[in-house]
C-alpha cells in the first residue's frame, strides 16, 4: 500500500526517531509521535517503523507468552495491518522481521536516528542496535517497574495473579537486559479492574485503556527531551498530565 503523494514529505530537521512498536499500545503510541510530528515538524522527524510478524508462528517474538497467545491468526494479522497501514499511511516505511541481523543493522544505520522509541516489541534489542542512535532506545513498558511489578513479557498476568487492578506505565532507558534499564518516569495511576474491583478478564481492554495515555506521555518526553538535550534526566509524568487524562485513568473499565 503506497503512502498518498501528499504525505510523503517530511520535515529535514529536528529529532530524528525510528519506532519499534505492536499490538494497539504499538499504534496508539504511533499514533501520538505522528501527531506529534504535524503539530512540531521542525522538532521532530519520523523516520521509519518495525512491527513484529505477529502472524508468523515461528517469528521470535515470545508469541506464546506474550499478548498475542489471546487472539486467533486472524486477529492477530488485523492488528498487525491496522499499526502498518497507519504507518504507511503517514508515508514511513515499515519493517516486519527479526531485529538482530545484519540487514536491520544495516537499515538501521542508514536510517541514522537520534532515538528509537519502543512499546509492545517482542524482541531483545542488542549491544549494536542499541548504539546506532545517539540517544539510545526509550521503552515504554505497561507495568510498575519500579515497584518490582511486571517486568517481562506478561505484565497483564503479572496483575491477575496479583489480584491488583492498578498499574503504570515505566519509561526507561533500554539495555540488552529486559526492562532492566535506567527508569525515566512512570505514569500515574491506571485502573485495569472492573466496577467490583477485580483485575478486567478481557487482557485487550486492560491494554485498550493503557493505550489512551500514550500520546499524551510520548508529548511529554518529547518536549522533555528537547528541552534537556542530550543528557534525559527524570520526568515527572504524572505532574505533567492533565487532570482530566489522570481521572479517566481511574475510571473502571466497562
Amino acid at each position: 500500500m503506497p503512502a498518498p503523494s501528499e504525505q510523503r514529505a517530511r520535515p529535514e530537521t529536528g529529532l530524528r526517531i525510528v519506532v519499534l512498536a505492536a499490538f494497539n499500545i504499538g499504534q496508539s503510541l504511533l499514533n501520538g509521535l505522528i501527531s506529534y510530528e504535524q503539530d512540531w515538524p521542525d522538532k521532530i522527524r519520523l523516520l521509519a517503523v518495525s512491527t513484529d510478524d505477529a502472524v508468523e508462528e515461528t517469528a521470535k517474538i515470545s508469541m506464546k507468552r506474550r499478548i498475542w497467545r489471546f487472539y486467533p491468526p486472524e486477529a492477530r494479522l488485523t492488528q498487525t495491518a491496522s499499526l502498518i497501514e497507519v504507518a504507511l499511511q503517514s508515508g514511513l516505511p515499515v519493517y516486519t522481521g527479526e531485529l538482530k541481523t545484519d540487514w536491520f543493522r544495516r537499515w538501521l544505520a542508514d536510517c541514522a536516528p537520534d532515538l528509537i522509541v519502543v512499546t509492545g516489541c517482542g524482541q531483545i534489542l542488542d549491544e549494536e542496535i542499541l548504539a546506532i542512535p545517539t540517544l539510545g532506545a526509550i521503552n515504554f513498558h505497561p507495568a510498575d517497574l519500579p515497584a518490582g511489578h511486571g517486568a517481562g513479557a506478561q505484565p497483564y498476568q503479572d496483575l491477575v495473579e496479583r489480584s491488583d487492578p492498578w498499574t503504570r506505565w515505566t519509561v526507561h532507558k533500554m539495555t540488552t537486559e529486559v526492562d532492566a534499564g535506567p527508569v525515566i518516569g512512570v505514569s500515574c495511576p491506571i485502573f485495569a479492574g472492573d466496577a467490583n474491583g477485580q483485575v478486567a478478564r478481557d487482557p485487550e481492554k486492560v491494554f485498550q485503556r493503557m493505550a489512551e495515555i500514550l500520546p499524551d506521555m510520548v508529548a511529554i518526553l518529547l518536549d522533555e527531551i528537547i528541552a534537556q538535550g542530550p543528557a534525559i534526566g527524570p520526568i515527572d509524568f504524572e505532574a505533567k498530565l492533565s487532570g482530566e487524562m489522570k481521572s479517566r485513568m481511574r475510571l473502571p473499565l466497562e
